[in-house]
């Protein structure tokens, strides 16, 4: 059974953060992977759909993140150069890619 990580949520500048970290697990001290800062999902969520019925701009990161050779890495290489959400969507991204890319600052809205 895998292990859960412990997660803490936060007030930041732009919103609430929830942190989850492997740290957090061993009482802190080295190792474990460095702290993500990741946006609430109910938050994203209502501005992903905010933003896709208006068809706002958007920008990703051109260095994809995903881990190479995963169907993820493929479909953000085809849609990375989007600059709406309808070219998003058109390029194979789909809603989910969306939120879980907002959520970790991947891409932008404009």
């Amino acid at each position: 059974m895998p292990k859960k990580l412990k997660c803490m949520t936060r007030q930041g500048k732009n919103g609430q953060y929830v942190t989850c970290n492997k740290d957090l697990n061993k009482g802190g001290g080295g190792g474990g992977r460095p702290k993500k800062e990741i946006l609430d999902s109910k938050e994203a969520s209502k501005v992903v759909s905010e933003k896709m019925k208006n068809n706002s701009k958007i920008t990703h990161i051109q260095k994809n993140p995903k881990k190479v050779g995963s169907k993820a890495h493929e479909r953000y290489e085809q849609f990375k150069k989007a600059k709406s959400i309808k070219s998003f969507l058109e390029k194979g991204g789909r809603r989910s890619d969306l939120l879980f890319n907002y959520r970790r600052g991947y891409v932008k809205f404009s």
